[in-house]
């Protein structure tokens, strides 16, 4: 909150949001695996259109592909203000939309050797906050088969937010409160977003 007073002694104020989070590295809600699997490497902007999940093992949920031409969870083409790697491109960002309970993605990268804390970009325009949305685990055993075994690494909930085109970053924190961290050792790793409770449209997903 920002407050002014100029040479006449008028007061004038603002209200102005802003974050101060420095990402290491980001990868987008609608870029979950593919074909029993399958990732692309650091993916340039919509790379992953037209490259469909295989339910139970990719994805979990509904397979209306939505605005992004893929089977798999359903993405929408979103109204917030594009990224930069986005501008001039042409090209739409997206984001997940439409979660029940039980929904989930698995996203598979070499993620860059470190110890991160993990924040997901969110709306939420119920007009409920919610506690315990969802959820990041990483898969531990069973990769490109139906039978895989997770490791939680922590939950988050998600605000309210000023309509489904207003986002947020949230937290994903451990079961006692704590930022939760995930460790990576450069090594291929695959990272699963679940959807817990309540309703949220996740855009994308930032380690720092």
């Amino acid at each position: 909150h920002i407050q002014v007073t100029d040479a006449n002694g008028t007061p004038t104020s603002s209200t102005v949001a802003f974050d101060t989070i420095i990402p290491t590295y980001t990868f987008e809600a609608e870029d979950f695996d593919w074909g029993g699997g399958q990732f692309i490497d650091n993916p340039q902007t919509n790379d992953y259109s037209g490259h469909d999940g295989l339910a139970e093992i990719d994805f979990h949920g509904t397979q209306n592909g939505g605005d992004y031409n893929r089977v798999g969870l359903t993405t929408e083409s979103l109204a917030e203000k594009l990224r930069p790697q986005y501008d001039n491109t042409g090209k739409q960002d997206y984001d997940v939309g439409f979660n029940s309970s039980g929904n989930w993605g698995n996203y598979t990268r070499h993620y860059p050797a470190g110890i991160y804390n993990i924040y997901v970009r969110v709306s939420n325009g119920t007009g409920n906050s919610t506690a315990d949305s969802g959820s990041i685990s990483l898969v531990t055993d069973g990769w490109g088969s139906s039978s895989q075994t997770l490791s939680q690494l922590g939950k988050f909930g998600v605000p309210a937010t000023a309509g489904w085109g207003a986002y947020t970053w949230v937290p994903v924190k451990d079961p006692v409160g704590n930022l939760a961290q995930f460790t990576s050792d450069g090594n291929t790793n695959t990272l699963r977003m679940t959807i817990d409770g309540g309703n949220c449209n996740e855009n994308f997903f930032l380690l720092t």
